[in-house]
């Protein structure tokens, strides 16, 4: 009996050490198994990462490419322009009479009105005053009161564009303001761009959008080609 109790004994013993063996190596596949998920996980989420990375990175180039090939148009611009050439006086006359023409409801007192206020404010801010005359017969044809599609007056204001300077909405189609709110901003996206051609763009599209390249010379060779009409017919 006690060789068989012996027996027993040591299989109860081998018994106990064995079990433990077993759980820690299923506790073993276990854990590997979740260290596989994890480390499956963990790889897509890198994956994704990169992509998004990949994503901002791409479009920071895209951005950069664009900035450049803007520096590049303003530089050759003002190659092209160099220092276009503000003439000091305009035929009052004959600019008077060329701004009834366009628009022959226009009195003599309101055409007097918008010769003399774009001389005033051309000079005050440096610019060519037959681009201001350009932009009035294309935005309104000499019109003080007209409004279009949120644009006002005789240059064609947006609603951020006056109230900058400090021009009410009620003030928008006084003939004065209005030209100065117009020639201001011409004025500034000039000093931004370098060139009539690139501030004209600016004026049309906004200069976020010019500095995005979000733009066409359409305009801004519109412009030019009035501006040029206006001056050889005021000689």
């Amino acid at each position: 009996m006690l060789k068989v109790k012996k027996i027993t004994s040591l299989f109860l013993s081998l018994s106990l050490a064995i079990t433990p063996i077993f759980i820690f190596a299923e506790d073993e596949i276990s854990l590997e198994n979740e260290s596989t998920i994890f480390e499956i996980a963990e790889v897509e989420e890198v994956e994704s990462i990169d992509v998004a990375i990949n994503v901002v990175l791409s479009k920071i180039a895209e951005d950069e490419k664009k900035a450049i090939e803007l520096e590049k148009a303003i530089e050759l611009e003002k190659t092209k322009n160099s220092e276009s050439i503000i003439p000091s006086s305009v035929n009052s006359t004959k600019m008077i009479a060329y701004i009834r023409k366009i628009n022959p409801s226009t009195s003599v007192a309101t055409a007097t009105k918008i010769y003399n206020s774009t001389v005033k404010h051309s000079k005050t801010y440096n610019v060519d005053p037959f681009y201001v005359f350009a932009i009035m017969e294309h935005e309104s044809k000499f019109n003080p009161n007209v409004s279009y599609m949120g644009a006002h007056g005789l240059m064609q204001l947006q609603e951020g564009t006056y109230q900058y300077i400090g021009i009410k909405r009620s003030e928008v189609f006084d003939i004065d303001k209005n030209i100065r709110a117009g020639t201001y901003e011409l004025s500034t996206a000039l000093k931004m761009f370098g060139s009539y051609n690139m501030a004209i763009a600016a004026y049309a599209y906004g200069s976020g959008n010019v500095k995005r390249g979000n733009y066409t010379m359409y305009f801004s060779n519109r412009m030019t080609n009035i501006r040029n009409k206006i001056a050889n017919a005021v000689k």
